[in-house]
């Protein structure tokens, strides 16, 4: 019994470090994506706002993943950032940029 509950907690740890990585590096990918995307054009004010959009979603993986709750309500807090930002990016973007950002499945 105590050889399946060390087998079970190893398991455990290894799947949430996993998707900690995995939300960090599409965070990485998303922020790479947006910041070099040249069928955008974004104007300098646009560029500045999506710096501290990018920023705060950053801060908010960090503060998800140093949360002590479990791997279901961590993968819930990340849907809500996600949904935040793509919120907040919509409002200074036009509907076109918005469109291919969308397409490119950020």
């Amino acid at each position: 019994m105590k050889r399946i509950l060390i087998m079970f907690s190893l398991m455990t740890l290894l799947a949430v470090n996993a998707f900690a990585k995995t939300s960090i590096n599409k965070a990485d990918n998303t922020k790479t994506a947006v910041s070099s995307s040249q069928n955008l054009n974004f104007s300098e004010d646009q560029k500045q706002q999506i710096k501290l959009i990018q920023d705060q979603y950053m801060a908010e993986v960090q503060k998800i993943e140093n949360m002590n709750i479990s791997q279901q309500d961590k993968e819930e807090a990340h849907k809500q950032a996600i949904l935040k930002s793509r919120d907040r990016l919509s409002m200074i973007l036009t509907p076109e940029q918005m469109k291919v950002l969308m397409n490119s499945n950020l």
